[in-house]
């Protein structure tokens, strides 16, 4: 178990923005060690009176939200808060396509951060972005001689080890999967009835 944390923050106050509690769940407990001060926003419009009462040094944004999407987001922060001219904001998305990393520069966003997140990549990310003040080097302890590997989870139909070796942590795989037990009748109604309706914009 290689430790991939050589950095905390703890004086640096970030934001992310998904519309799903799950992914919310997943990318705080994610960089839970790097002991930064997170905030989250389930939709744009919480992002944008967030962004209105506190500095940022850094905004995690989603790409796909319903009513408001990131990048009109990015756009109405940009242009209300020109405090918000030189703090970076980066693109979450499930839409890794060619070319999607152009677009979101081209809107006024600093990076791009594929979904589902891999560690690696977004403390890569937070290291390039957040203000430097704020990074403080430390020393990756490898896995402590005898630390316990992940263990084996089987729950059947769920690829349990895939999770784990994303999640990085048991604790935080049983608390994304309460989430996820929370919502998802909910949302499996919320899509049947969008497909009876044939509101397909929804729907997708």
């Amino acid at each position: 178990n290689e430790n991939p944390f050589d950095f905390i923050a703890p004086d640096a106050t970030i934001l992310i923005v998904d519309d799903n509690a799950v992914n919310l769940t997943v990318a705080v407990g994610l960089l839970e060690p790097l002991r930064m001060q997170v905030d989250t926003a389930l939709s744009a419009q919480d992002a944008i009176e967030k962004v209105a009462r506190h500095a940022y040094d850094l905004i995690f944004m989603d790409h796909m939200m319903p009513e408001v999407d990131g990048i009109e987001a990015t756009h109405i922060i940009r242009r209300l808060y020109t405090n918000y001219d030189h703090v970076p904001i980066i693109a979450l998305s499930a839409n890794a396509v060619d070319g999607a990393e152009k677009l979101f520069l081209s809107e006024g966003m600093n990076d791009f951060v594929p979904k589902p997140i891999e560690l690696a990549v977004i403390l890569s990310a937070l290291r390039r972005w957040l203000p430097q003040d704020k990074i403080q080097p430390i020393t990756p302890s490898a896995a402590a001689p005898g630390q316990t590997p992940l263990p084996t989870i089987q729950i059947e139909t769920l690829d349990t080890e895939a999770a784990l070796k994303l999640l990085g942590s048991e604790k935080l795989f049983w608390e994304v999967l309460e989430d996820y037990y929370h919502v998802i009748r909910k949302k499996a109604a919320y899509i049947q009835e969008l497909e009876q309706k044939e509101d397909w914009k929804n729907y997708t």
